[in-house]
């Protein structure tokens, strides 16, 4: 007899959050109900989309893709309109700079918000329709040679040595987070066009590598689970004590919990409700601190009126779209356009300059070569391109597309690579929204691929049959099958 697992209702969801509208609407001025309408209008769909990837998975769905992508998608609309509201609908100095000189009402930020419905809508449709209908279980059967662990953590090595002697060299440390990256700007434009590249890919490449070695290290998690913490434990003192890029703790801490929820167990919905919220909370205050202790943020500024990422990403796509109905924005080169797809090509190759969006964005605001620089994203691109009616097609591609690799991922779960692949774009998944719309074919090329390659060369030559081991696969309703397989 097997225990029954009850989940929400994805249609009384979508009916309590229809009532929250219709209250809303009904309740709120005018100037209040211009922004919190399109908030409204976009969880009437994530949540219940949410849901039913929820009952689908059999619990909280970490190692699928589209639940993630809908969740940063949705965090990027509703972070910011959430501290707009609490400061009564105006920008402070300290805030976006290009919102602060622009200072929108509410019609105009509402706007925006409609361009975030109109591109999240079509997306978890499509990821719904398109993605696996029914949880075809979890297993912990590993198909890979051990031999690369050895190669993975050598690799590793090999890049942190890389990045060190690189940042000793050009003494790219400085006083502060904000002029270290000034100075990494200055160093790049004085240093080989090849050694740039290496440099710039050389991070991403080691992300990659460490997934590789995380899946090893959780496929046996009661023997290596200690060497996880004191990894853990330590990224956080580098990260926390130095003051330095967030980013590498925030991508072990993401591996891990998806690893953890492949190999190990599912985590409960209020432990993982609990969790997410300080590590959001942690993110954004780790940034609002780094910034008032390392004495580039003005000492006044508070946590709710200083500029972050979710209101970088919403300015950027303000500006534009205002540039654009000024008509006082020259348009782009075809390249801004296609960057994604040229980005395989070496720039040495090419008889034009590579230009990304944020690059030329960077121009048009007079701002380049000085280290700074502001997120673009799809709302940005749209506002360049066709507008709208792009937003509604990226959307719902990004969704079919999104789908399409749950379901590799489900069918091949078990495969060494499929696994490593997977975990990587899973966790980068964000870049889609925050990047570019193909952000993914940089990701494989530049980081997946190579990574695959050498190791797989390595794994060659160490003639060593693949490990496999028991698999035991879970199913939703508490179902547990297990089978011993050898070769």
């Amino acid at each position: 007899m097997h225990q029954v697992k009850h989940y929400p209702t994805p249609l009384l969801l979508f009916t309590l959050m229809v009532v929250i509208g219709i209250c809303s609407f009904v309740l709120l001025s005018g100037d209040e109900k211009a922004t919190i309408v399109p908030v409204v209008t976009a969880l009437i769909v994530v949540i219940p989309s949410m849901a039913a990837i929820y009952r689908r998975n059999g619990g909280v769905p970490f190692d699928d893709i589209g639940a993630l992508y809908l969740s940063a998608v949705t965090l990027y609309l509703v972070f910011p309109i959430a501290t707009y509201l609490i400061r009564g609908m105006t920008f402070t100095p300290f805030n976006d700079s290009r919102l602060y000189s622009a200072q929108p009402g509410p019609s105009e930020i509402a706007k925006i918000e409609w361009l975030y419905v109109i591109y999240t809508v079509p997306c978890a449709v499509a990821y719904l329709y398109f993605g696996p209908k029914r949880s075809s279980g979890r297993t912990r059967l590993l198909q890979a040679n051990k031999h690369l662990m050895f190669w993975c953590v050598l690799i590793l090595a090999g890049i942190e040595c890389f990045l060190t002697a690189f940042s000793t060299l050009y003494h790219l440390s400085g006083d502060n987070y904000d002029q270290a990256n000034r100075r990494l700007v200055e160093v790049y434009n004085s240093i080989p066009l090849l050694l740039k590249q290496v440099h710039a890919h050389a991070s991403g490449i080691s992300i990659v590598v460490e997934v590789a070695t995380l899946v090893f290290l959780f496929h046996e998690y009661n023997k290596y689970r200690l060497i996880l913490l004191g990894w853990l434990v330590a990224e956080s003192i580098v990260v926390v004590g130095g003051l330095g890029s967030r980013s590498p703790l925030v991508w072990l801490v993401l591996m891990m919990v998806v690893l953890y929820d492949h190999f190990v167990k599912r985590v409960r919905l209020f432990t993982a409700f609990l969790g997410v919220s300080l590590f959001l909370s942690g993110y954004l205050l780790f940034g609002y601190l780094r910034a008032n202790l390392q004495g580039f943020a003005p000492s006044n500024a508070t946590f709710l009126n200083s500029s972050n990422e979710f209101e970088a990403l919403f300015g950027s796509a303000f500006d534009l779209n205002r540039r654009v109905e000024a008509g006082i924005l020259t348009p782009p080169p075809l390249q801004v356009h296609i960057a994604d797809f040229l980005a395989p090509i070496p720039s040495q190759l090419l008889p034009f300059e590579k230009l990304d969006g944020s690059v030329w964005y960077t121009r048009v605001l007079g701002i380049e070569d000085t280290g700074a620089a502001f997120a673009f994203g799809v709302m940005a691109q749209s506002a360049i391109g066709f507008g709208w009616k792009q937003l509604l097609i990226l959307g719902w591609f990004t969704g079919y597309m999104l789908a399409r690799l749950q379901r590799w991922y489900k069918a091949n779960s078990t495969n060494y690579w499929v696994l490593v692949t997977f975990v990587y774009l899973e966790i980068s998944c964000y870049w889609l929204f925050r990047t570019s719309a193909f952000y993914f074919i940089v990701l494989v090329v530049f980081n997946v691929l190579p990574v695959y390659l050498i190791l797989t060369f390595l794994a060659a030559r160490s003639k060593a049959r693949p490990v496999l081991k028991t698999a035991t696969r879970y199913f939703p309703d508490g179902e547990v099958s297990s089978a011993e397989v050898s070769h």
